[in-house]
């Protein structure tokens, strides 16, 4: 049986799904000017959380799909790596694209 986390993620994507939201949220601050990075918090803490505004700014998969291959040394498979893509996302979404993380 796998380890798992009181959410239901995969325990061993952990460390690597922090890793890769960082660097996602990393790009997307050098990628959008101060002012779009704040109102897309702003918008993300008010809106919808299956969705995330940076996509009004950027093509944000484009930009996870770096931060991804640059963390794990390859491109993601749509298939394989759906999970941690995921986990991934939701980390940064709670922890630096949403309203817990502004400064």
């Amino acid at each position: 049986m796998t380890a798992r986390t009181e959410r239901g993620e995969n325990a061993g994507y952990a460390p690597l799904k922090i890793t890769i939201a960082a660097r996602f949220v990393s790009l997307l601050r050098a990628m959008l000017t101060p002012q779009q990075f704040a109102e897309m918090q702003n918008l993300n803490a008010v809106a919808d959380a299956g969705i995330c505004h940076s996509h009004d700014y950027c093509d944000a998969n484009m930009v996870m799909a770096a931060a991804f291959a640059q963390i794990v040394g390859r491109e993601s498979n749509l298939e394989s790596d759906n999970s941690l893509w995921s986990a991934a996302w939701v980390y940064a979404m709670t922890h630096g694209l949403g309203q817990d993380e502004r400064g």
